[in-house]
C-alpha cells in the first residue's frame, strides 16, 4: 500500500495545508516503528513536493516523476548507510549539505531524506547539526527514525517531529486494535510484541534472546505489564480471589525487586 495509510491521512492533510501556506518548517524528524509506514511516509512527501505540480498525490506522469522513478531526480538527495556499513559517514553529511545550498533545477523546493538518522555518528551529527543550524532556503530536509531518542537533543529540538503512528484509531478496519504495539511510535514494540508471543507459546529460548535485546527498563516495564495481566487471569478463574491474588502480587513484587536491584548494579 502506497501512503498515506489510513491512520497518517490527517497527519498528511495538515503538513500539506502547512507546505501550500509556505510555512513548513526546514526540517521535520518522521518517527515510528518500521511497521507503521514511516519510510513509505517519507517517501511519499518527498515525491509529492518535488512533483511538477506538488500535490499530496504525485501525478506519476511529469518529467519530475519519471526522473523520480529512475532515481534520478535533480531535487532530491537521499543519504542512507552503504553497504555493510553500521553508521552515517560524516563525508556523506557534508555532501547532502553542498548539494542542499546549491540551486534548485526546476526552481521549487528541493528535498533531501536522511534514512535511519539514528545510525549518524558523532562527526555526521555534528555536521548535519550545522546545517540544520542555518538552514538553506527553499529546501526541506527530512529525517526518518525509528529511534528518535538515539538523536542527539540539539538535532531534534531544530525539527518539527511528525508522527507516521496511528492518530485517529476510526479509520482502522474492524477488528484491528488501535493500541497494537505494531500501530505505536514505540521503537521496541515490535520485538515487545514478538517477546509476548514467544512466552505465551512457551518458547523459552526464543523469548530470552528477545528479552537480551530490550534495553534494560523497557523489559522491566514490559515484564511488570505482564504481570499484571496474568493477575487479572489468575483473579478471574481462581475459587478464591483473595488469597490468590496475595500470592501473585508477592512474586510479582519479588521478581521485579531482584530485577531492579540487578539493573541497578549495572547501571552503577
Amino acid at each position: 500500500m502506497s501512503a498515506p495509510h489510513p491512520w497518517q491521512q490527517k497527519t498528511w492533510e495538515r503538513l500539506w495545508a502547512r507546505i501550500a501556506a509556505g510555512t513548513v518548517p526546514h526540517a521535520l524528524l518522521i518517527v515510528g516503528n518500521d511497521e507503521c509506514g514511516r519510510v513509505d511516509f517519507a517517501l511519499a512527501l518527498a515525491q509529492g513536493i518535488v512533483c511538477e505540480h506538488p500535490a499530496q498525490a504525485p501525478c506519476q506522469q511529469c518529467q519530475r516523476c519519471v526522473q523520480w522513478a529512475a532515481g534520478s531526480h535533480p531535487d532530491y538527495f537521499a543519504v542512507q548507510r552503504e553497504d555493510k556499513a553500521t553508521q552515517i559517514r560524516v563525508d556523506q553529511i557534508r555532501e547532502l549539505s553542498e548539494w542542499a545550498f546549491q540551486t534548485s533545477q526546476f526552481g521549487g523546493y528541493r528535498v533531501a531524506l536522511l534514512r535511519e538518522a539514528e545510525r549518524l555518528n558523532e562527526a555526521a551529527a555534528n555536521a548535519l547539526l550545522k546545517t540544520l543550524e542555518e538552514p538553506p532556503a527553499a529546501c526541506l530536509i527530512l529525517l526518518e527514525t525509528a529511534s528518535p531518542n538515539r538523536l542527539t537533543p540539539t538535532i531534534r529540538s531544530r525539527c518539527q517531529r511528525i508522527s507516521a503512528a496511528v492518530e485517529d484509531p476510526s479509520v482502522l478496519a474492524p477488528g484491528i486494535d488501535p493500541q497494537h504495539p505494531l500501530l505505536s511510535d514505540d521503537p521496541h514494540a515490535p520485538l515487545r510484541l514478538q517477546l509476548s508471543d514467544a512466552v505465551s507459546a512457551k518458547q523459552w529460548s526464543d523469548a530470552c534472546e528477545l528479552a537480551a535485546k530490550l534495553p534494560a527498563e523497557v523489559f522491566l516495564l514490559w515484564l511488570e505489564q505482564l504481570l499484571a495481566q496474568r493477575i487479572v487471569d489468575s483473579l478471574q478463574a481462581a475459587a478464591t480471589p483473595n488469597r490468590e491474588a496475595r500470592k501473585w502480587f508477592r512474586m510479582r513484587d519479588s521478581v521485579l525487586e531482584t530485577l531492579h536491584l540487578g539493573v541497578t548494579g549495572l547501571n552503577t
